[in-house]
């Protein structure tokens, strides 16, 4: 329990303005911390950049932000398929029916996240390779806001649509579920912990009904 607790903690607004320490945009801006923390965002600044903001559910990323820049708008710019800004209701009006369905949802992005982690370091040489060439670190400059860090296309993007068939996510499940054995070692031992809670309680829930 301690466990969900904890994963479940940053849906709540005030645990992700709590995050938010050096915030240079406080005053007389659009991107206030409450302003991110109400889109979804959590700082998470490095030495190099304070303003670096991560939402809690897709895991997008972004920074070089600008005092005029509405947080909501540019999550949904970046991200329009992350579910928690798609919200039509607060999170304590939430049932755990559908609390449930968005912690898989969740789970999803916290895979191809994990995926592009492991996937990024190898390719970092040749990207210092063409900042040096002026190829990339050109092209950097035209854009404020990190690249898109979650699964919307590639072999991330094809991983989570078949971690979502194999795991039950698109139909519910009538075995326990499972996870590829390929790929298990990517996951953390929240998520999958979390993955298997998630699909167990639904189909007790589908039971009741």
């Amino acid at each position: 329990m301690e466990l969900m607790n904890e994963d479940l903690k940053m849906y709540f607004y005030e645990n992700r303005i709590a995050t938010y320490s050096g915030w240079p945009f406080d005053e007389d801006c659009a991107c206030t911390s409450e302003n991110m923390a109400k889109a979804g965002f959590i700082h998470t600044p490095t030495d190099n950049c304070p303003d670096v903001a991560q939402c809690f559910f897709c895991y997008k990323e972004l920074e070089g932000w600008e005092p005029d820049d509405d947080p909501l708008k540019e999550h949904k710019s970046h991200s329009p398929a992350c579910n928690f800004i798609l919200l039509k209701k607060t999170v304590e009006e939430l049932t755990v029916e559908e609390i449930l369905k968005l912690q898989k949802e969740r789970q999803k992005f916290h895979i191809a996240e994990v995926i592009r982690t492991n996937t990024r370091s190898k390719v970092s040489k040749k990207t210092y390779v063409r900042d040096a060439t002026g190829g990339t670190a050109g092209s950097r400059k035209k854009s404020r806001k990190i690249q898109n860090r979650t699964a919307e296309g590639g072999v991330a993007g094809a991983f989570s649509s078949a971690f979502s068939e194999a795991a039950g996510f698109n139909t519910l499940p009538r075995e326990p579920c499972s996870l590829p054995s390929a790929h298990a070692s990517l996951l953390t031992e929240r998520a999958v912990l979390l993955t298997l809670l998630a699909c167990a309680l639904e189909k007790g829930l589908q039971t009741c009904h």
